[in-house]
């Protein structure tokens, strides 16, 4: 059985990684790339461990 599907009966560790973005529901929307290279940065920290 896929591990996934075993962790859902326990619950398993989970993570929310967001980057503040403005005026998202407009046709253009605002955010920083150094904030999303953090984000991507953190991801792949996280993957690692």
């Amino acid at each position: 059985m896929d591990k996934a599907l075993r962790c859902l009966g326990a619950g398993c560790p989970s993570v929310v990684i967001g980057v503040a973005t403005r005026h998202i529901h407009n046709h253009v929307g605002r955010l920083s790339l150094e904030d999303v290279e953090n984000a991507i940065k953190l991801t792949m920290e996280l993957v690692r461990r």
